[in-house]
């Protein structure tokens, strides 16, 4: 049976690109529960897959507000920052503070690895990234880093 609690319900909705479903869905559960980080995350990660990098950042300002320390949210705004290239040392700070409370998810290391890239630290961004491949192994987006990152490097 599927489960229908709203985090649940928003995260199938999302796996079928029912984008406005999904929105209302969470907007509808964030009026019962305000402060309720995972929803907000939910909802600035919805942002973030239709590249509305802005409403995403909005939402995970919300979340890291209520909840400073949560892994998903630290992360996904250091990401969000590295791809625009702006804030890196701010991100750099929150990609290691959501390796502090989790730091066996490849993904962090990913964005980490990526950050250091970013700001020129080839052999450091290598390293890292090189840790984040082996924790997710089938990680295309992990392995793509780690070519550009040792390309750079070698020059």
């Amino acid at each position: 049976p599927l489960l229908d609690d709203p985090v649940s319900r928003a995260m199938r909705l999302m796996d079928q690109g029912a984008w406005m479903e999904a929105e209302a869905s969470l907007t509808a559960s964030l009026v019962d529960h305000p402060e309720d980080a995972r929803l907000r995350y939910m909802l600035s990660e919805l942002h973030f897959k239709r590249d509305n990098l802005e409403a995403a950042l909005v939402e995970l300002e919300k979340v890291l507000a209520a909840r400073p320390s949560f892994a998903p949210g630290l992360n996904l705004w250091a990401w969000i920052h590295a791809m625009e290239g702006r804030a890196l040392s701010e991100a750099e700070q929150r990609a290691l503070a959501a390796l502090r409370t989790q730091p066996r998810v490849g993904s962090y290391w990913d964005t980490l690895g990526w950050i250091m890239h970013l700001k020129g630290d080839h052999p450091r961004a290598c390293i890292i990234l090189k840790r984040a491949l082996r924790l997710s192994p089938k990680d295309d987006t992990v392995r793509a880093h780690l070519a550009e990152c040792e390309g750079e490097e070698s020059l």
